[in-house]
């Protein structure tokens, strides 16, 4: 990707993959807040998810291994080598 290159998930080849995004709030609530966190890298970076019970495109509570790895690999990359953004959005019914 390149700067200011907008990036859609799922893309048309993902979708052709059978990957979708479901969204649900909690029955007892009309909407819910969540978050996006975004990561850009000036280099490549390789996810081994096989190394994680979870896999890539499971549901996170922010507590698993699988974050809990992942952040100290992206603490590990130095602050002038990424951008990062957190980006609250709410679903409602």
């Amino acid at each position: 990707m390149t700067a200011n290159e907008t990036f859609s998930f799922p893309d048309e080849n993902d979708k052709s993959r059978g990957i979708e995004l479901r969204v649900h709030t909690p029955e007892d609530k009309d909407a819910v807040t969540e978050s996006i966190y975004i990561l850009a890298l000036k280099q490549p970076f390789e996810l081994h998810a096989e190394r994680f019970q979870e896999g890539i495109y499971g549901i996170y509570d922010g507590q698993t291994a699988f974050m809990k790895d992942l952040i100290k690999e992206i603490v590990g990359i130095p602050l002038s080598e990424r951008a990062e953004k957190l980006i609250q959005y709410t679903i409602s019914r």
